[in-house]
């Protein structure tokens, strides 16, 4: 009797850990920038409030772009972000403003943020710069949500790793399977490592990693 033993490696994770990326680029304009809403729309039946949002600039200087906006802890755990422009190295969502350039007392173009709410509410935002200082949680359901960011220019995005583990493989119990995940690869071409995580093992089947 046959048994699909790739059911076991069809649930594999493919874990990347990305090295040598580096910020160093990156300059903090957190307090030269101003964060404006353009305007905003709730969708009720699902919970999701979309704003428009742009960078204005405080100071006299102009900042080269692109510039990134770090969501670095919110205190509203009811309000989710829906489509961060992605995530840094540490897991936090960020929002990226493409423009070139920031003249003084200049403004960028809009970008549309998206947000979720466990009770549906219609979420209401404020921005704050973040420091490493205790946060006051909101009430439950809350529509409140402050926003702790840090403000990069000249900033750089990390992309996510691409898996590719090769084609799947049915095979009898017993049958020694290799994968190869030489094919995976990185965007940015940093470094990349692999694991292989086992989630499930067919019955009869002593498979493993190793």
């Amino acid at each position: 009797m046959k048994t699909r033993l790739f059911q076991c490696f069809s649930v594999l994770t493919l874990i990347f850990a990305v090295s040598s990326f580096s910020f160093c680029a990156e300059v903090n304009i957190t307090d030269k920038i101003k964060i404006s809403k353009e305007s905003l729309g709730y969708d009720k039946e699902n919970g999701i409030t979309s704003c428009n949002f742009l960078l204005k600039s405080k100071s006299k200087n102009a900042y080269t772009g692109p510039f990134k906006v770090v969501i670095e802890e919110t205190n509203n755990p009811n309000v989710s972000i829906v489509n961060p422009s992605g995530y840094t190295r540490t897991g936090k969502p960020y929002f990226a403003y493409l423009d070139q350039n920031l003249p003084p007392r200049g403004k960028t173009t809009s970008l549309n943020w998206v947000f979720g709410h466990a009770c549906k509410s219609k979420v209401s935002v404020k921005f704050k710069p973040y420091s490493a200082t205790a946060i006051k949680l909101q009430k439950q359901c809350s529509k409140q949500v402050t926003l702790y960011i840090t403000v990069f220019s000249e900033a750089t995005f990390n992309h996510p790793p691409v898996a590719d583990a090769g084609l799947d493989q049915d095979v009898t119990v017993g049958t020694i399977v290799t994968l190869d995940g030489r094919n995976s690869s990185d965007p940015d071409g940093d470094p990349i490592t692999y694991q292989w995580t086992m989630a499930e093992v067919p019955s009869g089947s002593v498979a493993n990693t190793g």
